[in-house]
């Protein structure tokens, strides 16, 4: 039995259905059931695998477009638009597909191709190769306009009311926003995703899909949580894991900074200790929207205390829910990107356990008859915010879960001292 149930939206009456039309009052909604008699139909029974993937390799990647793969048996022909079966006539791209596990969901998007499998032996399969919002958005261009002066999220809002875009309010999760970005000119052709990805960099968010198809905008303040959302171990009193892989390496080691503003001039910042260590490894940002040169340079300060040091992380993270209990396969399933979760692992040999929180950037499912198998690719957790009196998150002074990087000055309401201890003002993650 597949562990998962799985719903496409096919034409109820039998008639051929429209597929997704942007700005039609009818086949435009995207967070409707049922379009011009378009039912969602569960369709689990014929289901024998299924695939998902969601976020980014790593922390510095823009996160892509959701993509999932489902695979049906279709000795029947109900999957073959020439077949003439139950759902033939609905074997059309622009389907809305959504996968739940335990009534949670894990995917929810449209439908953009059907691949029919055919072998000499009288055996037929039919495979829904499906995508999320950020896909639609990626093919939406927008006309050419002046923004005015507002924070990121009333900008990324704006996009989405535009005319030429009319994205659902019911598929939106937008938080306002916390940095104000200057009043830049959009070219005609840009597309949805490109420019909305550009105010994310700005605010130092963070712009997904989630499971449940929601374009989601989260500023600098809320972008990560201030607890850990699951605990692993490899010890049985936590979640247990499968497999767990952990890395020190340099793709993630930035010891110089350069950022530019539209219509700025270029600000750096450098970590001379780390230099003379690993040698000068740069990163640039480019054409970002702050309103002023010293907000360029406050964001070049951050990036080289965040990555300027080599750090141990937990790489990847594999679950295997056959072997979680009831309550611990609701959280784990329950996990969205963004999230912050614990994991402590005991490596061979002995000595001290490692004991890091990381962010999840990417999740992966592979899910097969009785099988469900999730993957976690994670960054270490160095931008959560401190929390009065939290016992995770609390101590300014534990290294093992904070140091320079952890905050953002916002000066000048921000001082500190040479050790970087905070004297006055409030740090803010970014």
């Amino acid at each position: 039995m597949l562990p998962v149930a799985t719903t496409v939206d096919f034409y109820s009456t039998g008639g051929v259905a429209d597929p997704f039309v942007l700005d039609s009052a009818e086949s435009g909604v995207l967070g409707e059931d049922v379009l011009e008699g378009v039912s969602p139909v569960d369709i689990t029974a014929d289901v024998f695998s299924v695939t998902v993937r969601r976020g980014r390799s790593r922390w510095l990647d823009d996160v892509q477009a959701g993509v999932c793969s489902v695979s049906v048996e279709n000795r029947d022909r109900d999957y073959d638009p020439t077949g003439g079966g139950t759902y033939s006539n609905d074997i059309v791209p622009g389907k809305r597909l959504r996968i739940k596990t335990n009534n949670i969901p894990i995917f929810d998007g449209t439908i953009d191709d059907w691949n029919l499998n055919y072998t000499i032996d009288g055996d037929a399969t039919a495979t829904a190769v499906a995508s999320d919002a950020f896909s639609l958005l990626g093919r939406t261009k927008l006309d050419g306009f002046t923004a005015t002066s507002q924070l990121s999220g009333e900008r990324i809002t704006a996009i989405l009311d535009r005319t030429e875009v009319q994205f659902p309010e019911s598929d939106r999760d937008i938080d306002d926003g916390v940095q104000t970005l200057q009043a830049d000119t959009v070219s005609a052709g840009t597309d949805v995703v490109t420019y909305a990805k550009l105010v994310e960099r700005t605010e130092g968010g963070r712009l997904f899909v989630s499971a449940d198809g929601k374009l989601t905008f989260k500023n600098r303040r809320t972008a990560t949580p201030s607890t850990a959302q699951a605990t692993f171990d490899d010890t049985g009193t936590n979640i247990p894991y499968s497999n767990i892989g952990v890395q020190v390496g340099s793709e993630l080691l930035y010891n110089r900074a350069t950022v530019t503003r539209v219509g700025g001039t270029v600000q750096s910042a450098d970590d001379t200790n780390s230099q003379d260590a690993y040698g000068i490894r740069t990163l640039n940002y480019d054409n970002l929207l702050f309103p002023a040169d010293t907000d360029s340079q406050e964001f070049a300060n951050f990036l080289v205390s965040r990555y300027g040091t080599a750090r141990v992380r937990f790489e990847l993270l594999e679950v295997n829910l056959a072997r979680l209990s009831s309550a611990q396969c609701t959280t784990v399933l329950g996990l969205d990107l963004g999230e912050v979760v614990r994991v402590i692992y005991m490596p061979p040999g002995g000595g001290t356990a490692i004991d890091q929180f990381g962010v999840v950037d990417k999740i992966e499912h592979a899910i097969g008859v009785d099988s469900h198998r999730i993957r976690f690719s994670l960054s270490t957790a160095l931008d959560t915010y401190f929390t009065l009196d939290d016992a995770q998150f609390g101590v300014l002074q534990s290294l093992t879960q904070y140091d320079e990087s952890t905050i953002l000055y916002d000066a000048p309401s921000m001082t500190y001292d040479d050790t970087k201890t905070l004297l006055t003002g409030n740090p803010l993650g970014y």
